[in-house]
Protein backbone atom coordinates (compact mmCIF):
# COMPACT_ATOMS: atom_id res chain seq x y z
CA UNK A 1 0.00 0.00 0.00
CA UNK A 2 1.36 3.07 -0.91
CA UNK A 3 1.07 6.32 1.28
CA UNK A 4 -1.97 7.45 0.75
CA UNK A 5 -3.22 4.40 0.14
CA UNK A 6 -6.08 3.85 2.74
CA UNK A 7 -7.29 7.99 2.88
CA UNK A 8 -11.04 9.15 2.46
CA UNK A 9 -10.81 10.46 -1.04
CA UNK A 10 -12.87 13.75 -1.35
CA UNK A 11 -14.30 14.88 -4.56
CA UNK A 12 -14.01 18.19 -5.77
CA UNK A 13 -16.59 20.30 -6.00
CA UNK A 14 -16.38 22.61 -9.31
CA UNK A 15 -17.97 26.32 -9.68
CA UNK A 16 -20.53 25.00 -11.86
CA UNK A 17 -22.63 23.01 -9.20
CA UNK A 18 -22.06 25.41 -6.46
CA UNK A 19 -25.46 26.63 -4.84
CA UNK A 20 -26.69 30.16 -4.27
CA UNK A 21 -25.89 31.75 -1.35
CA UNK A 22 -27.88 33.94 0.85
CA UNK A 23 -26.65 36.98 -0.88
CA UNK A 24 -27.77 36.17 -4.41
CA UNK A 25 -30.61 34.77 -3.04
CA UNK A 26 -32.29 38.21 -1.60
CA UNK A 27 -30.73 40.51 -4.59
CA UNK A 28 -33.09 37.79 -6.93
CA UNK A 29 -36.11 37.56 -5.05
CA UNK A 30 -35.59 41.61 -4.60
CA UNK A 31 -35.61 41.59 -8.35
CA UNK A 32 -38.49 39.34 -8.66
CA UNK A 33 -40.51 41.35 -6.18
CA UNK A 34 -39.60 44.59 -8.37
CA UNK A 35 -40.79 43.68 -11.32
CA UNK A 36 -43.79 41.78 -10.05
CA UNK A 37 -44.49 45.03 -8.63
CA UNK A 38 -44.06 47.04 -12.09
CA UNK A 39 -46.62 44.28 -13.72
CA UNK A 40 -49.36 44.49 -11.42
CA UNK A 41 -49.35 48.50 -11.27
CA UNK A 42 -49.30 48.11 -14.91
CA UNK A 43 -52.02 45.88 -14.69
CA UNK A 44 -54.48 47.56 -12.18
CA UNK A 45 -53.65 50.59 -14.06
CA UNK A 46 -54.95 49.03 -17.68
CA UNK A 47 -57.86 47.91 -15.51
CA UNK A 48 -58.54 51.12 -13.87
CA UNK A 49 -58.53 53.20 -17.50
CA UNK A 50 -60.68 50.50 -18.91
CA UNK A 51 -63.15 51.60 -16.04
CA UNK A 52 -62.78 55.14 -15.92
CA UNK A 53 -63.20 55.94 -19.77
CA UNK A 54 -66.38 54.64 -20.33
CA UNK A 55 -67.81 56.64 -16.81
CA UNK A 56 -65.95 59.90 -18.01
CA UNK A 57 -67.66 59.43 -21.80
CA UNK A 58 -71.07 59.02 -19.85
CA UNK A 59 -70.35 61.75 -17.97
CA UNK A 60 -69.68 63.51 -20.72
CA UNK A 61 -72.71 62.81 -22.71
CA UNK A 62 -74.67 63.61 -20.04
CA UNK A 63 -73.79 66.91 -19.27
CA UNK A 64 -73.47 68.04 -22.92
CA UNK A 65 -76.96 66.23 -23.79
CA UNK A 66 -78.22 68.52 -20.99
CA UNK A 67 -76.88 71.33 -21.88
CA UNK A 68 -78.37 71.47 -25.55
CA UNK A 69 -81.53 70.73 -24.33
CA UNK A 70 -81.13 73.75 -22.06
CA UNK A 71 -79.85 76.19 -24.64
CA UNK A 72 -82.85 74.63 -27.29
CA UNK A 73 -85.19 75.79 -24.60
CA UNK A 74 -83.46 79.51 -23.78
CA UNK A 75 -82.92 80.50 -27.21
CA UNK A 76 -86.87 79.77 -27.84
CA UNK A 77 -87.87 81.74 -24.40
CA UNK A 78 -89.73 85.25 -23.98
CA UNK A 79 -89.17 85.69 -20.46
CA UNK A 80 -87.13 83.88 -17.34
CA UNK A 81 -88.53 83.99 -13.81
CA UNK A 82 -86.21 84.17 -10.92
CA UNK A 83 -85.05 80.49 -10.01
CA UNK A 84 -82.03 81.74 -7.97
CA UNK A 85 -80.77 79.50 -4.89
CA UNK A 86 -83.94 76.98 -4.64
CA UNK A 87 -82.62 73.91 -5.07
CA UNK A 88 -80.39 71.47 -3.28
CA UNK A 89 -77.30 71.83 -1.97
CA UNK A 90 -74.24 71.30 -5.02
CA UNK A 91 -70.95 70.01 -4.06
CA UNK A 92 -69.30 73.41 -3.80
CA UNK A 93 -72.21 73.90 -0.70
CA UNK A 94 -73.39 76.84 -3.21
CA UNK A 95 -77.01 76.12 -3.17
CA UNK A 96 -78.25 75.22 -7.07
CA UNK A 97 -80.11 77.38 -8.95
CA UNK A 98 -83.67 76.64 -11.23
CA UNK A 99 -84.21 77.64 -14.62
CA UNK A 100 -87.87 79.10 -15.41
CA UNK A 101 -89.02 80.91 -18.41
CA UNK A 102 -91.88 81.44 -20.89
CA UNK A 103 -91.58 79.47 -24.27
CA UNK A 104 -94.33 79.82 -26.97
CA UNK A 105 -96.21 76.61 -27.76
CA UNK A 106 -94.85 75.68 -30.86
CA UNK A 107 -98.11 75.85 -33.92
CA UNK A 108 -100.12 77.56 -32.10
CA UNK A 109 -99.63 81.34 -33.96
CA UNK A 110 -99.77 84.09 -31.82
CA UNK A 111 -103.02 87.14 -31.46
CA UNK A 112 -102.92 90.62 -31.83
CA UNK A 113 -105.06 92.16 -29.43
CA UNK A 114 -107.88 94.69 -30.48
CA UNK A 115 -106.72 98.33 -30.45
CA UNK A 116 -107.85 100.78 -28.21
CA UNK A 117 -109.86 98.12 -26.44
CA UNK A 118 -107.15 95.38 -25.08
CA UNK A 119 -108.74 94.68 -21.86
CA UNK A 120 -111.86 94.76 -20.66
CA UNK A 121 -112.08 93.92 -17.26
CA UNK A 122 -110.44 91.02 -16.36
CA UNK A 123 -110.87 90.02 -20.28
CA UNK A 124 -108.16 90.36 -22.91
CA UNK A 125 -109.45 90.82 -26.17
CA UNK A 126 -108.37 89.90 -29.66
CA UNK A 127 -108.36 91.86 -33.09
CA UNK A 128 -111.40 91.11 -34.41
CA UNK A 129 -109.70 90.21 -37.96
CA UNK A 130 -107.76 87.54 -35.65
CA UNK A 131 -109.77 85.38 -33.40
CA UNK A 132 -107.77 83.05 -31.14
CA UNK A 133 -107.90 79.72 -32.53
CA UNK A 134 -108.55 76.78 -32.28
CA UNK A 135 -105.62 75.84 -30.06
CA UNK A 136 -106.08 78.18 -27.29
CA UNK A 137 -108.17 75.66 -25.32
CA UNK A 138 -110.84 76.98 -22.52
CA UNK A 139 -108.17 76.93 -19.29
CA UNK A 140 -104.16 76.73 -20.07
CA UNK A 141 -101.46 79.14 -19.92
CA UNK A 142 -101.34 82.16 -22.02
CA UNK A 143 -98.15 84.64 -23.09
CA UNK A 144 -99.11 88.38 -22.33
CA UNK A 145 -96.95 90.48 -24.72
CA UNK A 146 -97.01 94.24 -23.34
CA UNK A 147 -96.79 97.81 -25.35
CA UNK A 148 -93.59 98.63 -23.16
CA UNK A 149 -91.94 95.59 -24.53
CA UNK A 150 -92.34 93.40 -20.82
CA UNK A 151 -93.81 89.99 -20.96
CA UNK A 152 -96.27 88.27 -18.68
CA UNK A 153 -98.51 85.35 -18.19
CA UNK A 154 -101.96 84.02 -16.86
CA UNK A 155 -104.16 81.49 -16.86
CA UNK A 156 -106.69 81.76 -19.33
CA UNK A 157 -109.81 80.94 -18.27
CA UNK A 158 -112.44 80.08 -21.15
CA UNK A 159 -112.65 81.74 -24.55
CA UNK A 160 -115.70 84.10 -24.79
CA UNK A 161 -117.62 85.72 -27.34
CA UNK A 162 -116.47 83.41 -30.50
CA UNK A 163 -112.97 83.02 -29.75
CA UNK A 164 -112.46 86.72 -29.53
CA UNK A 165 -111.34 87.62 -26.10
CA UNK A 166 -109.95 85.47 -23.36
CA UNK A 167 -110.71 85.55 -19.23
CA UNK A 168 -107.91 85.90 -16.82
CA UNK A 169 -109.91 86.24 -13.41
CA UNK A 170 -108.07 85.57 -10.04
CA UNK A 171 -108.89 83.36 -6.90
CA UNK A 172 -108.22 80.24 -6.95
CA UNK A 173 -111.37 78.36 -7.74
CA UNK A 174 -110.81 79.70 -11.47
CA UNK A 175 -106.88 79.97 -11.31
CA UNK A 176 -105.31 77.11 -9.77
CA UNK A 177 -102.02 78.51 -10.57
CA UNK A 178 -102.35 81.47 -8.83
CA UNK A 179 -100.41 83.53 -12.21
CA UNK A 180 -103.20 85.81 -12.42
CA UNK A 181 -103.07 87.99 -9.75
CA UNK A 182 -99.33 88.51 -10.65
CA UNK A 183 -99.99 88.77 -14.25
CA UNK A 184 -96.98 91.37 -15.35
CA UNK A 185 -94.41 89.80 -12.53
CA UNK A 186 -95.03 93.28 -10.77
CA UNK A 187 -97.96 92.48 -8.68
CA UNK A 188 -100.95 93.71 -11.15
CA UNK A 189 -104.00 92.07 -12.61
CA UNK A 190 -104.81 92.34 -15.96
CA UNK A 191 -107.47 94.61 -15.05
CA UNK A 192 -104.84 96.75 -12.94
CA UNK A 193 -101.74 96.96 -15.28
CA UNK A 194 -100.05 100.37 -14.74
CA UNK A 195 -100.40 102.77 -17.95
CA UNK A 196 -98.20 102.07 -20.88
CA UNK A 197 -98.46 98.42 -20.01
CA UNK A 198 -101.53 97.30 -22.08
CA UNK A 199 -101.45 93.78 -23.78
CA UNK A 200 -100.57 93.77 -27.60
CA UNK A 201 -100.84 90.24 -28.15
CA UNK A 202 -101.43 87.03 -26.53
CA UNK A 203 -99.27 83.89 -27.51
CA UNK A 204 -100.50 80.24 -25.58
CA UNK A 205 -97.59 79.81 -23.61
CA UNK A 206 -95.72 77.12 -21.85
CA UNK A 207 -93.85 77.33 -18.85
CA UNK A 208 -90.59 75.79 -19.01
CA UNK A 209 -88.48 74.14 -15.96
CA UNK A 210 -85.17 72.80 -15.18
CA UNK A 211 -84.19 71.99 -11.22
CA UNK A 212 -81.19 69.89 -9.70
CA UNK A 213 -83.08 67.05 -7.64
CA UNK A 214 -81.63 63.25 -5.87
CA UNK A 215 -83.50 60.52 -7.63
CA UNK A 216 -85.09 58.09 -5.76
CA UNK A 217 -81.65 56.43 -4.88
CA UNK A 218 -79.90 59.79 -3.88
CA UNK A 219 -78.27 60.62 -6.83
CA UNK A 220 -78.48 64.33 -7.71
CA UNK A 221 -79.97 64.45 -11.18
CA UNK A 222 -81.46 67.37 -13.62
CA UNK A 223 -85.22 67.14 -14.33
CA UNK A 224 -87.41 69.20 -16.32
CA UNK A 225 -91.00 70.12 -16.40
CA UNK A 226 -93.28 72.03 -18.93
CA UNK A 227 -95.89 73.25 -17.05
CA UNK A 228 -93.71 74.92 -14.29
CA UNK A 229 -93.87 71.70 -12.08
CA UNK A 230 -97.76 72.67 -11.36
CA UNK A 231 -99.92 70.53 -13.77
CA UNK A 232 -100.07 66.36 -12.90
CA UNK A 233 -100.29 64.95 -16.38
CA UNK A 234 -101.62 61.86 -15.33
CA UNK A 235 -104.72 63.45 -13.51
CA UNK A 236 -105.33 66.46 -15.21
CA UNK A 237 -105.16 68.15 -12.14
CA UNK A 238 -103.38 71.75 -11.12
CA UNK A 239 -101.89 72.28 -7.68
CA UNK A 240 -98.92 74.91 -6.47
CA UNK A 241 -95.42 74.95 -7.57
CA UNK A 242 -94.01 71.06 -7.27
CA UNK A 243 -90.26 70.24 -6.73
CA UNK A 244 -89.23 67.77 -8.61
CA UNK A 245 -91.01 64.08 -9.01
CA UNK A 246 -93.04 62.26 -11.35
CA UNK A 247 -95.48 63.00 -13.27
CA UNK A 248 -94.59 66.65 -12.53
CA UNK A 249 -91.14 66.42 -13.59
CA UNK A 250 -89.16 64.25 -16.22
CA UNK A 251 -85.97 63.17 -15.45
CA UNK A 252 -83.35 64.54 -17.81
CA UNK A 253 -80.23 63.36 -16.45
CA UNK A 254 -78.28 61.95 -13.74
CA UNK A 255 -75.23 62.81 -12.48
CA UNK A 256 -75.52 66.51 -13.17
CA UNK A 257 -75.29 67.78 -9.36
CA UNK A 258 -75.08 71.22 -10.19
CA UNK A 259 -76.82 74.00 -12.23
CA UNK A 260 -75.73 77.86 -11.30
CA UNK A 261 -77.53 80.23 -13.92
CA UNK A 262 -76.79 84.16 -14.35
CA UNK A 263 -78.49 86.91 -16.58
CA UNK A 264 -77.57 90.09 -18.76
CA UNK A 265 -80.28 92.07 -18.39
CA UNK A 266 -81.32 94.94 -20.88
CA UNK A 267 -81.31 98.64 -18.85
CA UNK A 268 -84.85 99.83 -19.66
CA UNK A 269 -85.37 97.77 -22.06
CA UNK A 270 -88.03 99.21 -24.78
CA UNK A 271 -87.86 103.23 -23.34
CA UNK A 272 -84.25 103.39 -23.95
CA UNK A 273 -83.12 100.40 -25.65
CA UNK A 274 -79.22 101.96 -26.39
CA UNK A 275 -78.88 102.24 -22.65
CA UNK A 276 -75.58 99.60 -21.90
CA UNK A 277 -76.53 96.36 -20.04
CA UNK A 278 -76.11 95.59 -16.63
CA UNK A 279 -73.35 93.12 -15.90
CA UNK A 280 -74.01 89.54 -14.06
CA UNK A 281 -77.09 89.25 -12.12
CA UNK A 282 -78.38 86.04 -10.33
CA UNK A 283 -81.47 87.66 -10.56
CA UNK A 284 -83.77 87.80 -14.38
CA UNK A 285 -85.72 90.97 -13.63
CA UNK A 286 -84.88 92.34 -10.06
CA UNK A 287 -86.93 90.89 -7.96
CA UNK A 288 -88.41 87.72 -6.90
CA UNK A 289 -92.03 86.61 -8.73
CA UNK A 290 -91.05 89.55 -11.42
CA UNK A 291 -90.35 87.95 -15.18
CA UNK A 292 -90.91 91.57 -17.49
CA UNK A 293 -87.39 92.77 -18.25
CA UNK A 294 -85.86 91.51 -21.41
CA UNK A 295 -82.66 89.26 -20.80
CA UNK A 296 -79.78 89.93 -23.20
CA UNK A 297 -77.74 86.76 -22.44
CA UNK A 298 -78.03 83.82 -20.35
CA UNK A 299 -74.88 81.93 -18.50
CA UNK A 300 -75.52 78.44 -17.53
CA UNK A 301 -72.90 76.16 -15.85
CA UNK A 302 -73.15 72.42 -15.30
CA UNK A 303 -71.18 70.13 -13.26
CA UNK A 304 -71.39 66.73 -13.51
CA UNK A 305 -69.92 63.43 -11.97
CA UNK A 306 -69.06 60.01 -12.81
CA UNK A 307 -71.94 57.86 -11.19
CA UNK A 308 -71.30 54.06 -10.06
CA UNK A 309 -67.75 54.06 -10.43
CA UNK A 310 -64.92 54.17 -7.55
CA UNK A 311 -61.12 54.55 -7.11
CA UNK A 312 -60.73 55.98 -10.39
CA UNK A 313 -57.19 58.48 -11.59
CA UNK A 314 -58.67 61.90 -11.71
CA UNK A 315 -61.50 61.60 -8.78
CA UNK A 316 -61.91 64.15 -6.41
CA UNK A 317 -63.25 64.56 -3.14
CA UNK A 318 -66.09 66.98 -1.23
CA UNK A 319 -67.59 67.20 1.61
CA UNK A 320 -70.94 65.28 1.85
CA UNK A 321 -70.96 64.07 -1.54
CA UNK A 322 -69.38 60.82 -2.98
CA UNK A 323 -65.88 60.65 -4.42
CA UNK A 324 -65.73 60.80 -8.15
CA UNK A 325 -64.63 62.26 -11.32
CA UNK A 326 -66.33 65.58 -12.21
CA UNK A 327 -66.29 67.91 -14.58
CA UNK A 328 -67.57 71.35 -15.46
CA UNK A 329 -69.72 72.98 -18.79
CA UNK A 330 -71.12 76.75 -19.18
CA UNK A 331 -72.29 78.25 -21.86
CA UNK A 332 -73.52 81.70 -23.11
CA UNK A 333 -77.22 82.12 -24.68
CA UNK A 334 -79.13 84.58 -26.06
CA UNK A 335 -83.04 84.52 -26.91
CA UNK A 336 -83.84 84.56 -30.63
CA UNK A 337 -87.01 87.13 -29.63
CA UNK A 338 -84.02 89.26 -27.89
CA UNK A 339 -82.53 89.44 -31.05
CA UNK A 340 -85.17 90.48 -33.22
CA UNK A 341 -86.59 92.72 -30.43
CA UNK A 342 -83.19 94.53 -30.93
CA UNK A 343 -82.94 94.07 -34.75
CA UNK A 344 -86.24 96.67 -34.70
CA UNK A 345 -84.89 98.87 -31.85
CA UNK A 346 -85.22 102.57 -33.08
CA UNK A 347 -83.71 105.09 -34.42
CA UNK A 348 -80.93 102.14 -35.20
CA UNK A 349 -81.48 98.52 -34.84
CA UNK A 350 -78.85 96.83 -32.22
CA UNK A 351 -78.61 93.67 -33.90
CA UNK A 352 -78.38 92.63 -37.39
Amino acid sequence: MTAGEGEDMKPSISGSQRGFSMIELMIAMTITLIVSGAIYGMLAASSSSFRREPAMSERQQNIRMAMDLIVADVRSSRSFINGDAVGIAGPSGTTTDALQMLLPTQGCPDVRTEVGNETSGENVNADPATPFPGCYPDDALEIIYFSDGTVGMGYGHNDHAHNTKINFPSGGGVDPTGLNDNIDGQGNKINGLPAGRVPKRIGKGTMVGWRIANDTDGTPSLWRTETGGMYNETTGVWGSMQTPQVPYWKLIARGIEDMQIQYRLQSNFLANIAAPTAGWTDIPSGGVGAYGNMTREVRVTLQARTIGERALAGETTVANVPTAIRGQLTTVVTPQYTLDTLAQASPAPLYK
